[in-house]
Order: structure tokens, then C-alpha cells, then sequence
């Protein structure tokens, strides 16, 4: 029975392991977990946050905030902290890094 618990307590580390490294390169790797790729601001995912697609130049729907589009300068204000922009916001996330948050917002513009 435990080297049957082992091997399966093994393939699991494996499976998550190999999920961590393909994610790893991939700068969207954070936000699959509140938003969908493939869908517009109008369909959120468990109520979180919007689809992604076509983000860059949308009109922003989150009230209370600066800014009145989605461009490169205001996802960069964004994502390196949400909270200093909208402190009532349920986007956790923040990038302190300036190249990852355009990596980030690179691979927003291809969606």
C-alpha cells in the first residue's frame, strides 16, 4: 500500500512540477487563474476578473480609477500595483518589475 501511495504521491509532484515549469516563460502564467485568454471584458471567470482578449485599447470598466482605456501606459500602472490605483480592488497581483510588466503587457497586446 505505501509504495502505491509513493508512486502516486510521485506522479503528482511530477505532473505539478511540469505544470510550474510550463508556465515558468510564459508572462500570462499568473493571471489564468482569475482570468480567461480567449473571452472580452464581458465574461468574468468565478466572478473575478474579465477576459483579456482584446484588452489593449478597451474602455476600462472598473470604476474609481484614472484611467479611461486599457493602453500601455495604464496596464503599466496597473499591474505594478492595483491596490495604489483602486485600494477596494480584488486583483491581488502586483509586478514591481518594470520588464516583466512589459512582457506582461506584450502578450496582452497579442491576445
Amino acid at each position: 500500500m505505501l509504495k502505491k501511495l509513493g508512486l502516486a504521491v510521485s506522479v503528482f509532484a511530477f505532473v505539478a512540477g511540469s505544470t510550474v515549469v510550463a508556465n515558468a516563460g510564459n508572462p500570462l502564467g499568473a493571471c489564468k487563474a482569475c482570468h480567461f485568454f480567449d473571452k472580452g471584458a464581458d465574461v468574468k471567470k468565478s466572478n473575478l476578473g474579465p477576459g483579456l482578449k482584446g484588452i489593449v485599447g478597451r474602455a476600462v470598466s472598473i470604476e474609481g480609477t484614472p484611467f479611461t482605456v486599457w493602453d500601455e501606459a495604464s496596464l503599466d500602472t496597473w499591474l505594478a500595483n492595483p491596490k495604489a490605483v483602486k485600494p477596494s480592488t480584488k486583483m491581488t497581483f502586483k509586478q514591481k518589475k518594470e520588464k516583466k510588466r512589459a512582457k506582461i503587457i506584450e502578450a496582452l497586446k497579442a491576445l
